[in-house]
């Protein structure tokens, strides 16, 4: 007699494939395909598992961080005797050690950034404007010489030059 699992079991069991999928680099109609699955199904358990793998990550990363405070807070107590003697190199690493756990804590202010403007760039947007202009002119003649072709042909001649970039003064 054959059982029938749940179908929470059945989940947890695609769920896994898909994060074996995930793993190895596969899109999601690849994972489909291969566990036999729609790709709507996939891309939920897709989202449900890296959702997972989120957790998991910033719960390893608080364990770390503990550590590593605990790691700091040994090496402080190992340098203090040389601390209080004044020994430089002690005091220079002391100041390191106290830095690294002021950022595992989060006790500096985000930094600010100021960027500069580059003019160079609004310049060259100014020249680019200018032969968008100048081609806009071109097309207006070339397009007035096709719908006027009895105009003056020293006119078109000279917008010929101009297209070509051989003005002659």
């Amino acid at each position: 007699m054959t059982r029938l699992l749940s179908p929470a079991v059945v989940r947890e069991q695609r769920r896994t494939q898909v994060a074996e999928g995930l793993l190895a680099g596969l899109s999601i109609r690849q994972i489909a395909v291969e566990i036999g699955s729609s790709k709507a199904t996939v891309q939920r358990d897709s989202v449900h598992v890296q959702k997972q793998w989120r957790t998991e990550y910033v719960a390893d990363a608080d364990h770390y961080i503990r550590h590593d405070l605990k790691r700091v807070d040994t090496a402080l107590t190992a340098i203090w005797p040389d601390v209080k003697r004044g020994d430089l190199p002690a005091v220079d690493r002391m100041v390191k050690l106290l830095d690294q756990r002021a950022k595992y804590l989060g006790l500096y202010s985000p930094t600010k950034v100021q960027g500069e403007f580059n003019v160079t760039y609004l310049n060259q947007v100014r020249d680019e404007d200018a032969v968008i202009a100048e081609y806009s002119e071109i097309i207006d003649e070339a397009a007035e010489r096709i719908l006027n072709p009895g105009g003056d042909s020293a006119a078109g001649m000279e917008t010929e030059t101009l297209a070509l970039g051989s003005r002659q003064d």
